[in-house]
């Protein structure tokens, strides 16, 4: 395997062995930063025959039981990547980049950066209706899947599951549908019997997206970060439900040993003044 960081996006070039009668080619997959931060992963990309999804997780499900037995219900807490950020960093077909093969670029129509410039260009100029219904059709496909799992894991003991969706931290209205759809109302995918953890990200969540979470019912503790943006603000102008907990991200999870406690202590104070009755003192990225 071979990375290049010359260039943004990354490319990461997955060769198969050569032999007599196996030509060398080279798939190349795109590498983004993960949200905001300096880490990185291989960008998901869904196309037209993706029709049924049989995932397997006994061996997550096994440490999490393992973890339970060894920890308690109250210590082992599962984590899982939620829905609808998977639906959000997905590239979907049209949008997709092709293989491209080892023949020297001249001989190509297109580099493979040619291409994902092409792709960037082609999903900001797409219908924004287009790529609201690719994500929902996927979503269709993954809320039975995470439903399952969801229950699968409350059937483990564990008191609480965090839930984490860092696209909560973008300002995408077409977002807001898979958010409901995924969360709230009969067909939620949120078990019931187990406290969830919503976390979000480094940033603050913005005033619509703090209002839904604030709203469901399902949601025992909200994760969100206040190293950064205007998540405080946000809890001053619209306040904190009384039966909630927060999760206040006052460590800074890409600097976790740099810390101002004077800085952490007024934070703390402005909340408890905005009424906040439960806080839990933790990183902005957990």
């Amino acid at each position: 395997m071979t990375i290049s960081f010359d260039n943004t996006p990354h490319q990461i070039a997955l060769p198969s062995h050569p032999c007599d009668n196996i030509p060398f080619v080279t798939t190349n997959i795109v590498v983004k930063k993960w949200i905001t931060s300096n880490y990185h992963y291989m960008v998901p990309e869904v196309d037209g025959s993706l029709e049924e999804l049989s995932p397997d997780f006994s061996r997550f499900l096994t440490d999490v039981k393992r973890g339970v037995e060894h920890l308690g219900a109250a210590r082992a807490t599962p984590v899982v990547l939620g829905p609808v950020t998977m639906t959000h960093l997905c590239v979907y077909k049209q949008y997709a980049c092709e293989p491209v093969s080892t023949t020297p670029p001249k001989q190509n129509k297109k580099t493979f950066f040619q291409q994902f410039e092409i792709m960037l260009d082609d999903k900001v100029k797409g219908s924004t209706e287009s790529i609201g219904n690719n994500r929902m059709a996927l979503l269709e496909k993954l809320l039975p899947i995470y439903g399952k799992l969801l229950a699968d894991l409350a059937k483990l003991g564990v008191q609480e599951i965090q839930i984490h969706e860092p696209s909560l931290v973008f300002d995408e209205s077409a977002l807001a549908p898979l958010f409901k759809r995924t969360y709230k109302g009969p067909d939620s995918i949120l078990p019931g019997n187990v406290d969830i953890n919503m976390v979000s990200f480094c940033e603050d969540v913005g005033e619509s997206n703090y209002k839904w979470l604030t709203s469901v019912p399902g949601i025992k503790t909200i994760s969100l970060d206040f190293t950064r943006g205007e998540n405080l603000k946000l809890i001053q102008d619209f306040g904190f439900p009384p039966e909630k907990v927060l999760g206040a991200g006052l460590i800074d999870g890409r600097n976790v040993w740099k810390v101002n406690p004077v800085v952490i202590k007024d934070i703390l104070g402005a909340l408890e003044s905005a009424c906040v009755k439960t806080i839990r003192v933790q990183p902005s990225v957990r």
